[in-house]
């Protein structure tokens, strides 16, 4: 039965950071489970919940172009990570990060308290956008074009703020938002282990899953913790792509400079004609090797993009399994539904880790080939040493010094010691990493075997 929708009213509904909580819905966004912390934030009985929509909470100060996107991802079976502002039944609001996960009865949605500094960032943004759909809606223009447009505006925004789209900017929200969390809580999410006032077969089974449970948050936190060298990769990688490609435009200018000197030159033109032509060819190969190693760093800092979110996500996950299972144990839970959004949850856990043993497969892979490609890189630079050389020789012999030339060698000669530099970091960071990596693929495999043996 349809509840009657409350005036908002400006107060909070106060929750613990330390807090999670869940709701499962079908394709149709219908509640089909939750757990009690869901049920007293938003003041309706499970009951009273299960088989109504979910925006049965949803609160009027919500963009509707932020629910638009979050349906655009789910129905493309993409997880997705957005700030909700919730309404209760008493009119209360309480605002939550939404981890929302396609699975294969639905959709999961995992939600905490926000408290970083983007959280503050995103209401202005919010308030923002509500205001444009309201003047829209007052036009003649359709709710299809406002959201059409507002969302468009929410990208001009995010754009604005350094983010190329809602991707990048869900996976920085989610991992500030657990940090900030984990910062203000630490001694939170040691969760004192529940016991059972039933015993048999079924409370045995609960505590054994606990168990694994346990194992696998205590995992992600271990990896969560170590997120900092992924990132750092990554901005190491986007630092020093756009450091050859600048090389390759460097040369070719420096390559069109050394031909019209060798043009001027009124003595020894021919053989400075050649070393010009041969740092224009050099610098077509450098374009070339760097087109290589760009491609590579590409696929490495999207797979490491995908690392990075999945252990994030995994983390919560994991967390609001352990949550979850303590919830039953203490309240001594086991019916059908129950049991059910148990297992959406630890099937999410395990596909997550499966996906995150693909993952850093793929970027073991893409550490080999930029490694490769550097040294490729590195060989064709070294030859430009040798034209530097030959290259002063023949300026020596020249009746009249040329100038120019000689700075045009002298910058050349400067691009390849910078250039030798920058591929010897990388090599130093890619083996760094390719230590983490290995280490994380080992753990992953280990933990997926022990679940699937429990």
């Amino acid at each position: 039965m349809a509840h009657p929708r409350p005036d908002p009213i400006n107060v909070e509904r106060p929750f613990g950071m330390d807090e999670l909580f869940f709701s499962t819905t079908d394709r149709k966004g219908i509640i089909q489970f939750g757990n009690s912390v869901f049920s007293r934030l938003s003041g309706y009985s499970l009951q009273e919940l299960i088989g109504e929509p979910h925006n049965v909470i949803r609160h009027p100060d919500m963009p509707r172009a932020v629910f638009q996107l979050l349906w655009d991802y789910l129905l493309k079976d993409k997880t997705i990570v957005a700030y909700v502002k919730n309404l209760a039944r008493d009119g209360a609001y309480y605002w939550v990060m939404a981890l929302v996960l396609p699975v294969r009865s639905g959709f999961l949605s995992i939600r905490f308290k926000p408290s970083s500094p983007v959280f503050k960032t995103v209401q202005d943004v919010y308030k923002s956008l509500l205001s444009r759909e309201q003047k829209l809606a007052a036009s003649v223009m359709s709710r299809k074009d406002v959201i059409r447009q507002t969302q468009e505006e929410l990208g001009a925004t995010l754009a604005s703020i350094g983010f190329p789209n809602y991707d990048a900017f869900m996976h920085m929200a989610l991992r500030e938002e657990l940090r900030s969390r984990q910062s203000l809580c630490p001694q939170s999410f040691e969760t004192a282990s529940a016991t059972s006032t039933a015993g048999g077969t079924v409370a045995e089974e609960l505590l054994k899953r606990r168990d694994r449970s346990k194992l696998t948050m205590k995992t992600f936190e271990r990896y969560f913790s170590s997120l900092d060298e992924f990132l750092e990769l990554n901005k190491q990688m986007n630092q020093q792509f756009e450091f050859i490609g600048g090389v390759a435009r460097s040369m070719r200018f420096l390559a069109i400079n050394a031909s019209i000197q060798s043009a001027l030159a009124k003595d020894n033109g021919a053989a400075l004609d050649l070393v010009a032509q041969g740092i224009g060819q050099r610098a077509g190969r450098i374009t070339k090797e760097g087109e290589a190693l760009g491609a590579a760093m590409h696929s490495l800092v999207s797979e490491v993009n995908a690392i990075i979110f999945d252990i994030a996500a995994a983390k919560l996950e994991s967390e609001m399994s352990y949550n979850f299972l303590n919830e039953m144990i203490v309240n001594n839970l086991n019916d059908v539904q129950v049991t059910e959004a148990l297992e959406i949850m630890e099937g999410h856990v395990r596909d997550t880790i499966s996906r995150l043993i693909q993952a850093l497969s793929k970027t073991h892979e893409a550490l080999a080939q930029i490694g490769s490609s550097g040294a490729h890189l590195r060989q064709v630079v070294q030859t430009l040493e040798f034209i530097h050389l030959n290259g002063k020789i023949e300026v020596a012999r020249s009746a009249h010094q040329i100038q120019s030339f000689q700075t045009i060698l002298h910058s050349m000669h400067e691009n390849v010691q910078n250039t030798f530099a920058q591929i010897a970091s990388m090599a130093s960071n890619i083996s760094g990493v390719s230590t983490t990596v290995t280490a994380l693929t080992k753990s992953s495999r280990e933990l997926s075997q022990t679940l699937a043996g429990l």
